[in-house]
């Protein structure tokens, strides 16, 4: 808004238009180490300096905390322009203290080390990478559906002999196999090598992060070995004529079909890891006021072992009767060509059996892992988001990212075990390897390790780095209440140096107040609102008390600017003001812009 339009209004109480002149010289002269400005939703915002004889509350409209610095760009904007940065992280550090973030709970508390705790990157990725990754996992699994699709028409159109006769399918394999093998093994190299400088660094483990990353050290370990097992079958039917039953091909994919069964049990563990710990078995493993599934030892989880030596006793059999009748041709002496020789690839009621038993085993594998996801949501929202900030976040996380995966490799399980069942066809294309399931796992394994994989040790003797990726951390702390905000900022300085240059400049930095965003919200509401309709309403004057009583504000003053539109309602006391804008509202607003 324009300055001159709220300097000239009529009709304000004593000396407020010089009061208003002085707020962008109070913004850049506010040296509090409190001095923050808090955005809500519709173009209001607060700015407090308490150290200050007096302070601001300007309302912007982008949902962000924003340095003094940027408030005077803010102000001058229309509440537009306001940069963003942070992430979803804190959460899951978990040193003694990491349920205190944005608690209103008693001492200061160490929480957050980066000199002297292994430090995930999970902890300080921002919200661009945070969505990058999301998109790339749900990409994946758009790639997947793709070739599934693909794959289906090209087996409804091609007779059942193409497959024994061309190599078309372990070509295909090969071509995503191996790239996608070099990937996944640079990956591997990466995150262990991570791994393993963290632990030469002598930096302490929490467990909750040492359990992230042993989950996605696992996880990126078993995709390795799946790939492995991919791409050597193909490779020995492209050099050998006529393998395509042999027992190479066949163990392989036992192989493959073994690690499967081991990533659908890890994503079984990581789902219900979200749950907080109820009843005693689950309850003795953590004395947490937070504590989580993730708090017990992985061995807790042995019961759905029995699961896992189901479905291995079912594929085992299905591997040993596929051999025992596999290799079923008529072998015609006159046909030199052994790929025109007429192989019987139906199936005998035995292994049709097992094949259902064993996608059944698998679908149960899904309804598992839903069950806990949706037990996590319905649990965590009867107990305190500031208590559980971690497994809030974790199953937030498995639902974009996991869930689309899993729900995906049980719609291929399916559709690659039932379309032309007891046909060539569909001996080929299985026991080769379910390509779109390689392609999806792949890049969910490789953005699971991504996140999950340790900090460069050394970061931390790079003041620039360490101090970056430690704000990023600070700032996603909060306080609930305006009375709770210098206890949390006192604990948000307790692991820096008093004095140093470091606490200088993170004093600086703001923090988010529930209680402020939510009045800020409602003044947000009454820019909107006022004198739109009629004026000297009682409901009207009513609303007006009520946001001045938030404060315990004095003085209230409405400014509108009719050739452009500009809108904005002020209130004020001696120490005080409140300044709410309205977004774009009008075609004249529009013109305002350009």
């Amino acid at each position: 808004m324009r300055g001159p339009a709220l300097a000239g209004a009529p009709g304000l109480p004593p000396a407020p238009s010089e009061k208003l002149k002085q707020d962008a010289k109070l913004i850049e002269l506010a040296g509090s180490p409190a001095a923050h400005l808090h955005s809500a939703d519709s173009g209001a915002a607060a700015v407090s300096a308490p150290s200050t004889p007096s302070s601001l509350v300007a309302l912007t409209n982008d949902g962000e905390h924003v340095p003094l610095s940027q408030a005077k760009h803010s102000l001058a904007s229309n509440g537009s322009g306001v940069g963003k940065e942070g992430s979803i992280a804190g959460s899951v550090a978990d040193s003694s203290a990491s349920s205190n973030a944005g608690g209103a709970s008693g001492s200061l508390a160490q929480h957050y080390d980066a000199d002297g705790d292994v430090i995930l990157r999970l902890e300080f990725l921002r919200p661009t990478e945070m969505k990058a990754i999301i998109r790339a996992a749900r990409g994946a699994v758009l790639a997947g559906l793709a070739m599934l699709i693909g794959t289906l028409v090209f087996r409804t159109q091609k007779p059942d002999e193409y497959y024994l006769r061309t190599n078309t399918v372990p070509i295909v394999n090969l071509a995503f196999g191996c790239p996608l093998l070099a990937i996944q093994l640079t990956c591997f190299l990466v995150f262990f090598y991570r791994v393993y400088r963290s632990n030469l660094s002598g930096k302490r483990w929490s467990h909750r992060r040492r359990r992230a990353c042993t989950l996605a050290g696992i996880e990126v370990t078993l995709q390795l070995v799946n790939l492995v097992f991919y791409v050597l079958p193909n490779a020995y039917v492209m050099a050998h004529d006529c393998s395509w039953f042999h027992p190479v091909v066949l163990w392989a994919g036992f192989v493959r079909w073994t690690i499967w069964n081991s990533i659908f049990l890890m994503f079984w563990v990581q789902a219900h890891s979200s749950n907080p710990a109820r009843g005693p078995y689950w309850g003795r493993f953590s004395n947490r006021s937070d504590a989580a599934i993730i708090d017990a030892p992985l061995w807790a989880h042995w019961h759905k072992l029995l699961l896992w030596c189901a479905v291995e006793a079912v594929t085992l059999s299905l591997t040993v009767v596929f051999q025992a009748n596999t290799n079923q041709a008529t072998m015609d002496p006159n046909i030199i060509d052994c790929r025109n020789q007429d192989f019987d690839c139906s199936w005998k009621p035995a292994p049709l059996v097992l094949l259902s038993l064993n996608i059944t085993c698998l679908v149960v594998y899904w309804l598992s892992y839903t069950f806990y996801i949706l037990r996590a949501l319905n649990n965590l929202k009867h107990r305190p988001y500031s208590e559980f900030r971690m497994a809030n976040v974790t199953v937030r996380v498995q639902i974009r990212m996991r869930s689309p995966s899993i729900m995906f490799f049980t719609l291929c399980i399916v559709c690659y075990g039932f379309v032309k069942l007891g046909t060539c066809s569909s001996y080929v294309i299985s026991w080769f390897g379910y390509l779109p399931m390689q392609v999806v796992m792949t890049i969910t394994a490789i953005a699971n390790a991504y996140m999950s994989m340790p900090k460069r040790p050394l970061e931390a003797s790079i003041p620039q780095a360490r101090q970056s990726r430690q704000f990023v951390v600070w700032l996603q702390e909060f306080a609930w209440t305006e009375a709770d905000v210098p206890r949390k900022l006192a604990e948000r300085a307790s692991t820096v140096d008093p004095g140093s240059l470091q606490d200088a400049q993170l004093a600086k930095e703001p923090m988010f107040c529930f209680e402020i965003a939510v009045k800020a919200m409602f003044w947000s509401f009454l820019v909107y609102d006022y004198a739109e309709r009629s004026k000297g309403n009682d409901s009207e004057q009513e609303q007006v008390d009520a946001a001045l009583a938030l404060w315990d504000l004095e003085h209230f003053e409405l400014f509108w600017e009719r050739s452009l539109d500009t809108k904005a309602v002020v209130g004020w006391n001696e120490d005080t003001v409140v300044i709410a804008f309205r977004g774009t509202a009008s075609f004249n607003n529009v013109r305002s812009i350009f």
